[in-house]
C-alpha cells in the first residue's frame, strides 16, 4: 500500500470510530490496515447516515496526538473496538511520522494533508492564496454580502454596471468623432487636417513592421498552448511540435527546446530560431491547468530588482534583504507575486540556454512572447533581463494586471501589449476589486442615489439627452474620488483592440491607450466572465486581419 493511501486510510479510520491510538505502541500497522479495508467499503453509507461537525470534532479526535506517547493511556475511550489483540505488533508505521507532524503544528491536519498530497511550490501557493483571502479586509475589500442585503446589492450592481457603460460610451463616441483613422499607434488624437498627414506619415514609417510583428506573434503565443486547444480553432494537428512547425513555419530543428507541461510558478513554455527576423524567441504559456490558476492567484505585490538575477547567480550565499538594503535597483521594479516567481523559474530553466544561442548568432535579438498569464510573465522576465540580454522586447496579448503604475514593468518601453476590448483580465487585481466593493457599499447604505441612477439610465446613451448624459458623467466622477487603492495594470506601450471575430473589417480598431485612463476600474457588464473574449484565437485572428488590410492599403 502507497503511503499516500495508508495516511488517507487511517483518518478515515479515526473519523468513523471517533478516536484512535495512533500513537500507542499496541497499534500494528496490519491490523489497522485490515480493519481499514472494512470500514472503506460502507464509508460513504455511514458518512451519510452521521452528522459531525468538523470544527468540533477534528481537535477532539487529535487532541491524543499531544500525550506522552512512552505512556499506557494512549488508547482514548471510545475506541476500544478497534483495539488489536495482546500478541499484535508493537511498532506503527505511521508513530514516528504523525507524532513529529502533529507536535510540530498541532490542530493543522488539513495543512498536513496539503503538504503531503500536494509538491512544495502547490502547497506553498495554497498557503499564499488562504492567507491573502484571511486578510481581505488589510486589502480594502469589503464583503458587502455580509453587510448589507441581497437586493440592495444586486440593484447597486445593476446601477454601477448601467453607469460605467454611459460613462465609456461617451468617451468612445467623442473620441470616433474626433478621427476618422482606425489603427492610431501613437496618443494624441487629433481631427485636424495636418496632425492626421503626420500621423499617418509616422504609420508608415514605424508602424508597418510593428503590425506585421504582432500578428506573427500572436500566433506563436497560440502554439504554447499546443495542439488540444487548437481544437478550439478546428484544426487538428498531430502533436505540439506538429502544430508549432505548421502554423509559424518554424523547422524542427530550429526549435531548441520546448517544455509542454507547466508546475506552479513554472508555466509551460518553447524557446525557437526564427531565421527570417533573426530572433531567438521565448514564447511562455497562459493559464490551462490548475497549477496555472495557483500561480494567477498568488496576486498580492512583491519589491524586485531589474539585475537582481546577475548579483543572486554570483553572491548566492548573500541573503536578498542585504542585498536590496547594499545595492539600490537601478530601476523601481515592483510586480504580481505568482508572475514575479514564475519569471525568475523560467529564467534558471532558459537563461544559460539562451546565452549560449546569442553567443553562436550575434546577430540574433530576444523576443519573449506570451498570452494571458504567459504575457504577464514576459513581461516582468524582460525587466529582469533587461540588463542581461540588452534589446530583449516583449510582446503580450491579453495580458493580464501585472504591475502597479510608477514601477517596472508598467513603465518599461520594451514591452507591447494588446489587450482587447471587454478582456476579462485587463482591469483585475486586489486593487480593483477594493474599489469596487467601496463603491457598492456605498451605494448600498444610499438607496436614494441609487433609484436616482437607476431612473435615470434606463435607456441607452444614445437616447439620453445631453444634460442626464453630462449627471452619469459628474456622478462617476464623485464615486471615483474615493476609489485610491493601489491597483496593478497591464504593462509597458499598450494598443487597445476593438472587433470580433466574425465583424467585418470596418469594425476592427487598434488604438494606443493610456493605462490608468482606461483600465482604472473593474467594469460590470453582462460578458464580464466572458473568457471568448480573452482566448488567444481572438487576438491571432484579429491582429492578422489588421495586418492583412494595413499591408493591402500600402
Amino acid at each position: 500500500m502507497k503511503f499516500k493511501e495508508a495516511a488517507i486510510l487511517l483518518f478515515l479510520i479515526s473519523w468513523d470510530h471517533g478516536s484512535i491510538a495512533i500513537g500507542s505502541k499496541r497499534t500494528p500497522t496490519k491490523y489497522l490496515v485490515s480493519k481499514g479495508k472494512k470500514l472503506v467499503t460502507n464509508v460513504g453509507s455511514r458518512l451519510a447516515q452521521k452528522t459531525i461537525s468538523i470544527k468540533d470534532s477534528i481537535p477532539d479526535k487529535l487532541s491524543f496526538l499531544s500525550r506522552d506517547t512512552k505512556k499506557d493511556d494512549s488508547v482514548v475511550e471510545g475506541s476500544t473496538d478497534i483495539l488489536p489483540p495482546e500478541n499484535a505488533e508493537k511498532e506503527s508505521l505511521f508513530t514516528p511520522f504523525l507524532s513529529s507532524k502533529f507536535r510540530e503544528t498541532p490542530g493543522d491536519f488539513s495543512q498536513i494533508l496539503l503538504d503531503k498530497l500536494l509538491s512544495k511550490e502547490s502547497a506553498f501557493a495554497v498557503k499564499t492564496i488562504r492567507k491573502i483571502i484571511e486578510n481581505f479586509p488589510s486589502y480594502g475589500i469589503i464583503d458587502v454580502f455580509s453587510l448589507h442585503p441581497t437586493k440592495d446589492v444586486v440593484a447597486s450592481v445593476i446601477a454601477l454596471s448601467r453607469l460605467q457603460r454611459i460613462t465609456l460610451e461617451s468617451v468612445q463616441v467623442r473620441e470616433d468623432m474626433a478621427s476618422k483613422n482606425r489603427y492610431l499607434l501613437s496618443q494624441g488624437a487629433s481631427s485636424s487636417g495636418a496632425m492626421e498627414r503626420d500621423r499617418k506619415k509616422h504609420f508608415e514609417q514605424d508602424d508597418y513592421e510593428l503590425l506585421a510583428d504582432l500578428a506573427h506573434y500572436a500566433t506563436l503565443a497560440h502554439c504554447a498552448y499546443g495542439w488540444k486547444f487548437g481544437l478550439l480553432s478546428g484544426r487538428l494537428h498531430l502533436g505540439d511540435k506538429a502544430m508549432l512547425q505548421r502554423k509559424t513555419g518554424v523547422q524542427k530543428s530550429h526549435i531548441i527546446c520546448a517544455q509542454w507541461k507547466s508546475k506552479t510558478h513554472l508555466p509551460a513554455h518553447f524557446l525557437v530560431r526564427d531565421l527570417q527576423r533573426k530572433t531567438i524567441v521565448l514564447c511562455i504559456r497562459g493559464t490551462l491547468s490548475p497549477k496555472d490558476i495557483l500561480t494567477d492567484l498568488c496576486c498580492t505585490a512583491d519589491e524586485f530588482l531589474t539585475h537582481e538575477e546577475d548579483i543572486l547567480e554570483e553572491s548566492e550565499s548573500i541573503p536578498r534583504d542585504v542585498i536590496r538594503n547594499i545595492i539600490r535597483p537601478k530601476h523601481k521594479a515592483k510586480a504580481h507575486h505568482g508572475m514575479l516567481q514564475a519569471a525568475k523559474n523560467v529564467a534558471k530553466v532558459t537563461r544559460k540556454v539562451i546565452s549560449t544561442e546569442l553567443a553562436s548568432n550575434p546577430e540574433f535579438n530576444l523576443i519573449i512572447v506570451g498570452h494571458s498569464l504567459g504575457g504577464g510573465v514576459a513581461a516582468v522576465l524582460g525587466s529582469l533581463w533587461r540588463d542581461t540580454f540588452p534589446g530583449v522586447k516583449v510582446y503580450a496579448f491579453g495580458c493580464p494586471c501585472v504591475g502597479p503604475a510608477d514601477f517596472h514593468p508598467y513603465q518599461s518601453d520594451a514591452i507591447t501589449c494588446v489587450v482587447g476590448e471587454g478582456d476579462p483580465f485587463s482591469c483585475l487585481s486586489l486593487g480593483h476589486l477594493a474599489d469596487a466593493s467601496l463603491v457598492l457599499s456605498k451605494l448600498c447604505q444610499d438607496s436614494e442615489l441609487r433609484n436616482a441612477i437607476l431612473n435615470k439610465t434606463k435607456k441607452g446613451v444614445g437616447k439620453l439627452d445631453p444634460q442626464e448624459i453630462a449627471w452619469c458623467v459628474e456622478t462617476m466622477k464623485a464615486l471615483e474620488t474615493d476609489m485610491q487603492s493601489e491597483k496593478f495594470y497591464p504593462p509597458g506601450r499598450v494598443l487597445y483592440m476593438r472587433g470580433n471575430f466574425f465583424g467585418s473589417i470596418d469594425e476592427i480598431m487598434l488604438r494606443e491607450v493610456n493605462q490608468e485612463t482606461v483600465f482604472r476600474h473593474l467594469r460590470f457588464h453582462p460578458r464580464m466572465f466572458d473568457l471568448s473574449l480573452h482566448v488567444p484565437h481572438r487576438y491571432e485572428i484579429l491582429l492578422a486581419r489588421i495586418w492583412n488590410d494595413v499591408n493591402e492599403e500600402k
